[in-house]
């Protein structure tokens, strides 16, 4: 296994993929269903242990590692369903200038030697599934590079990736940041990375310099809009909805709600429920809570709340930093109401169990909020009263 000081052996790792490429097997619809089968037969057959080993990561609950597992099937279901189709070459007009010319798209694998996949640590069997499944179903041998923040699922992807298939299809290459900047200055066929704003640049800049495509899914601060309109009995619900949303997998969530935008008739009434919600979810403590990733990543949500907390106590309005751990990695499901538009929760995504709520008095309002807000949001949520 790497370790963050290794130093990658290039050729032992691009070899094999480019054998793959000289074969043109990847080319063939076998090739891809294959892969596909297997990768969907390894994870049935080993769904015990990844479990095991997500728990052991971040304290994931019983529900939160079948998310993982069976969207990663789900996946790969759908483009075995679809392969075929997908493989077909379709026909385009053709400009009267070019006749008697034709055009038409293929599906072809990318140049050689295929994709570099670089997984998160928020979901790292999912989205590193999600990585590698796509690739595989157009014909790219993969290097996937899963993230040293979550070890045990790291080297469990090594171990049963080595025993299901040759280095030609997938292989795992493990360690830290210095081994991903060994990989982005080689070129591929094109780069994913999920992960934040901070690294995407960098993968970015790399890949410019190697003229390698990349695919960049980042982070981004993800608004609620609550409207005035809504009844007590849709409003319950909703509230329950967001609560689930925002401290699923404690808030490492990118398409998560990252702050709400109510309006000012209704928040006293949406508080009350949301508290109810994280109760009924939580009880009074965080340890039904899935962990932060790490404690750096734990201090810098608590110094979120702190830092709203000092000026004014009294928008804390469920949960607060006393009730967080750094040693255990954990957050405290929060609720902060009005927090200072230049707090570090308003100006970063959160990515934790903490959620802003700020007062509007129209949705024109709301409208304008989301659109001075200096990160682009992922998702928009809006629960609207519309029967």
């Amino acid at each position: 296994m790497c370790t963050s000081t290794d130093v990658i052996d290039v050729d032992a790792i691009r070899k094999p993929m480019e054998e793959t490429y000289a074969s043109l097997a990847n080319q063939t619809l076998q090739w891809r269903s294959k892969a596909l089968r297997t990768l969907l037969e390894m994870i049935r057959q080993n769904t015990s242990e990844i479990t095991v080993a997500l728990k052991k990561d971040m304290g994931k609950n019983d529900m939160e590692c079948l998310v993982e597992i069976n969207g990663s099937k789900n996946e790969l279901q759908h483009q075995l369903s679809n392969l075929s189709l997908n493989m077909k070459a379709k026909p385009l007009p053709t400009s009267l200038i070019l006749f008697p010319c034709q055009a038409e798209i293929r599906s072809v694998p990318l140049r050689s030697p295929g994709v570099l996949a670089i997984g998160p640590f928020n979901y790292p069997f999912l989205i590193s599934m999600l990585s590698i499944i796509g690739p595989l179903a157009g014909g790219n041998p993969v290097v996937l590079k899963p993230s040293e923040l979550a070890p045990h699922t790291s080297k469990l992807l090594q171990t049963l990736i080595n025993s299901y298939f040759s280095p030609g299809v997938i292989q795992v290459v493990q360690g830290g940041k210095e081994v991903t900047s060994q990989l982005l200055k080689l070129s591929w066929g094109t780069v994913i990375f999920t992960g934040s704003e901070r690294v995407g640049r960098i993968v970015a800049k790399a890949c410019a310099q190697t003229l390698t495509p990349y695919i960049l899914e980042l982070g981004g601060k993800c608004p609620v809009y609550v409207d005035s309109q809504i009844p007590d009995f849709k409003l319950k619900t909703m509230a329950k909805r967001i609560i689930w949303g925002k401290t699923f997998n404690s808030g490492q969530t990118c398409v998560g709600p990252d702050y709400i935008l109510c309006h000012e008739d209704i928040k006293d009434k949406l508080l009350e429920f949301m508290k109810e919600a994280l109760v009924d979810f939580y009880g009074d403590s965080t340890k039904n809570c899935t962990k932060i990733i790490s404690k750096p990543h734990t201090k810098r949500l608590i110094n979120m709340i702190q830092e709203v907390q000092t000026k004014n106590s009294k928008s804390i309005i469920f949960g607060g930093a006393e009730k967080c751990n750094v040693d255990d990695q954990l957050v405290a499901p929060t609720l902060v109401l009005n927090p200072p538009r230049d707090s570090q929760m308003m100006t970063e995504e959160i990515f934790g169990n903490i959620l802003p709520i700020l007062e509007v008095s129209s949705e024109e309002k709301a409208i304008q909020y989301i659109q001075q807000m200096v990160r682009n949001p992922n998702s928009l949520f809006l629960f609207l009263f519309l029967f």
